[in-house]
């Protein structure tokens, strides 16, 4: 497996212009989509190096500014009478996770006595980002986890709420942080992509019982600052050490694919019995198949390992057809009939219907084939290799 460090994912302070930089790294799914979505499921991701990169930086005016390529001009924000931060520009309604996240760390920072509450802090938020092609068509990396990761990461930097803690508290606070967030704006995702580009590396991660999250308070700071030091029944991150000569390959469908809309999509031909059957049954074998696929990687069984992601495949294809839920485009069935080695396994990451599917080869000449056999059948090769973080670059 390829790893590349580079120095852009430290999170620092320059002393000279007080900026934070952050580097966000995106993720791909590889196991147990779908399913992921409920308590205590499981699910197997990567993050590649490709990068959502954020500055941070202290404005002594009466306004901070959001710079970014998603709009044409930078956005204005401020606070109102109730210190909460607001947006006046029309474009604002855009990017509803960056305003939320701000509040929420805020909010977080002022129960902890490491933000004032009388005085406002205003900077800038610069944000630029590898996750989108060059005609801002998102590539289906995670980049709504990546924009909350790294909003999260730089102002805990900010307030100085990254000091003194363990890797492990660190992650376990951006990812709940992020959580949160992500619940007052009504989103329905699994978090997984939140839990990978938090950790990095090819992790398992293991949802949080819903139930019992949704019964928390989490409207004040003080509420905030009490989940965050609360266990989350059934909430998993753990990093998996993956075999250096595992390379991944990565083709790109040129289609867009909403998560959110897939997840929302409702099955009107089913009767709520049978529905209730084909999920458990769908739940049962994903929560095992991506079991058998940490287990393979820690026991370092490549037979093993493509057996456990091609059942998972099937069982998300059968759970979508029965569902007549769109998975398998034209793009992606030419991509996964083209790897036919027993060195590989193919499989599509994500929702389908769009963004990406990939390859795992066990020697990395042969996932040298693969791309060049994708390329040659006029598939999208995206240039990005498994990534994780060095321990001192938090």
């Amino acid at each position: 497996m390829a790893h590349s460090h580079n120095d852009s994912t430290i999170i620092h302070t320059n002393n000279e212009t007080n900026a934070i930089k952050v580097a966000v790294p995106g993720k791909l799914f590889l196991a147990g989509e779908y399913a992921v979505v409920n308590s205590g499921q499981a699910a197997l991701l990567t993050t590649v190096d490709a990068f959502l990169h954020l500055n941070l930086i202290d404005n002594p005016g009466e306004n901070g500014y959001l710079i970014t390529s998603q709009a044409d001009h930078p956005l204005a924000w401020s606070y109102d009478i109730n210190g909460q931060v607001i947006s006046d520009d029309p474009l604002a309604n855009e990017f509803p996770l960056i305003w939320e996240s701000m509040r929420t760390v805020m909010a977080y920072a002022e129960a902890v006595g490491m933000k004032s509450a009388t005085t406002p802090d205003y900077f800038d938020l610069e944000i630029t980002s590898d996750l989108d092609a060059a005609d801002g068509t998102k590539y289906g990396l995670g980049s709504s986890g990546a924009i909350s990761v790294a909003v999260v990461s730089a102002l805990l930097k900010y307030y100085k709420l990254d000091q003194d803690i363990t890797e492990s508290q660190w992650v376990y606070r951006v990812y709940k942080l992020v959580a949160i967030t992500q619940a007052q704006l009504g989103m329905v995702g699994s978090l997984g992509d939140v839990a990978a580009s938090a950790q990095t590396g090819v992790i398992y991660y293991q949802n949080f019982d819903r139930e019992w999250f949704n019964q928390q308070a989490k409207s004040t700071g003080e509420d905030i600052h009490h989940l965050i030091e609360e266990f989350w029944p059934d909430l998993m991150i753990e990093q998996l050490p993956i075999d250096p000569d595992w390379t991944l390959s990565l083709v790109w469908s040129k289609e867009k694919a909403s998560t959110e809309d897939l997840l929302k999509m409702v099955a009107h031909h089913i009767s709520e019995r049978e529905l209730e059957e084909i999920m458990s049954t769908f739940k049962q074998l994903a929560k095992r198949q991506v079991l058998m696929a940490k287990a393979a990687i820690q026991m370092n069984e490549w037979s093993l390992f493509k057996s456990a992601i091609k059942d998972n495949f099937e069982n998300i294809l059968n759970y979508t057809q029965t569902l007549n839920k769109p998975y398998l485009t034209k793009s992606f069935k030419k991509a996964l009939k083209l790897v036919t080695s027993d060195k590989s396994v193919a499989k599509i990451s994500g929702a389908g219907a769009g963004d990406c599917a990939y390859a795992i080869s066990s020697q990395a000449d042969e996932a040298r084939n693969i791309e060049a056999t994708w390329r040659e059948n006029d598939l999208v090769v995206l240039p990005f290799a498994f990534w994780q973080r060095n321990e001192q670059e938090r």
